[in-house]
């Protein structure tokens, strides 16, 4: 079944990102309908860290949700024409995190974004009684990659197809590897990750 609000969301994001600065009249209409489409969802996540977030719990709620909006307006730009609605809305989310973080809590941001399947996975688990948030998800996989508990260069692949949306083949051309051999990695390597941070389903 097609998943319709996925879907508008792709299409919306496209529409935005076609037109160029010099519209930015048609830009700021197109950027208030994702808004519009987004807003609970914003507004479920900032108060989310506000609960969540110890450092938070004296900011306002308000100031809260400009920042996410302008995680939100990040997380569309660096959106990629090769993504469907739910990764661009876990790339949104991603920056919303980092956003509040970066301006609240003062934390290094890490990496711009993540893994949309690792997201997901974290977002629907329902097993987890403290829900681990995206920059920290990165961090611990960055630290099993320095413990050589995964292998970097499983990691790299991962880099590759879910945030710069190589496709296996593309990825097993570079390497020389058969598509099938990257595909059986990369799953093996996201079963791990998330059994490693228990966000398995």
């Amino acid at each position: 079944m097609i998943n319709t609000r996925s879907n508008v969301l792709r299409e919306l994001v496209t529409e935005y990102k076609s037109y160029e600065e010099s519209e930015q009249s048609k830009r700021d209409t197109v950027f208030s309908r994702i808004l519009c489409r987004l807003d609970k969802l914003l507004i479920s996540r900032v108060l989310k860290l506000k609960r969540i977030r110890k450092g938070l719990w004296h900011v306002d709620a308000q100031d809260l949700y400009q920042t996410a909006i302008v995680g939100l307006y990040r997380g569309i730009n660096s959106a990629k024409d090769c993504d469907n609605g739910n990764r661009i809305q876990a790339r949104i989310l991603s920056y919303v995190n980092e956003e509040v973080r970066k301006t609240y809590l003062g934390r290094k941001r890490i990496m711009v974004t993540m893994d949309p399947q690792v997201i997901s996975s974290m977002e629907s688990c329902e097993c987890v009684e403290f829900q681990i948030e995206g920059s920290e998800i990165i961090a611990k996989v960055l630290e099993m990659v320095e413990k050589q508990e995964i292998s970097r260069d499983d990691f790299n692949m991962l880099i590759e197809n879910s945030v710069n949306g190589k496709s296996y083949s593309e990825i097993g051309r570079k390497l020389g590897f058969h598509y099938t051999t990257v595909s059986k990695r990369l799953k093996k390597l996201r079963e791990t990750i998330l059994e490693k941070l228990k966000l398995t389903i």
